[in-house]
């Protein structure tokens, strides 16, 4: 299966001049019973006991984030806290209220990335 995109106008600068990107056209969303399903259709694991699993991996990736932990899914990726803050003019000007909000990244695996560049392409009008 191929993944969809379409051709957009975007400004490029001020003066209003006009490149055009590619956007992909998403087909759907999958949630996490779908997704439950997909997986137990590739294991010895039913639906519920997959449901489960998911439940206990949303609860614990903010957990390991609070400890400032990176979690690890060999073959999946990584997921880790970011954080950025205002300039302080020194050391010990420096206060927490300069923090912006915490951001978490995911890195694919290099597994994911590979399978990712086998991606066909299908330009829809």
């Amino acid at each position: 299966m191929s993944v969809a995109y379409k051709i957009v106008p975007k400004k490029q600068s001020a003066a209003g001049e006009v490149a055009w990107h590619s956007v992909i056209v998403n087909q759907g969303i999958v949630g996490k019973r779908e997704l439950a399903q997909r997986i137990a259709a590739r294991s010895i694991l039913g639906a519920p006991e997959v449901m489960a699993v998911l439940e206990a991996l949303i609860e614990t990736i903010p957990e390991l984030m609070r400890e400032g932990k990176i979690l690890k899914l060999e073959g999946l990726g990584s997921f880790q806290l970011y954080a950025r803050s205002q300039g302080a003019s020194s050391p010990d000007a420096f206060d927490e209220q300069l923090m912006k909000r915490p951001r978490l990244h995911f890195q694919p695996s290099q597994l994911i990335r590979q399978e990712l560049e086998l991606i066909e392409w299908e330009r829809k009008e």
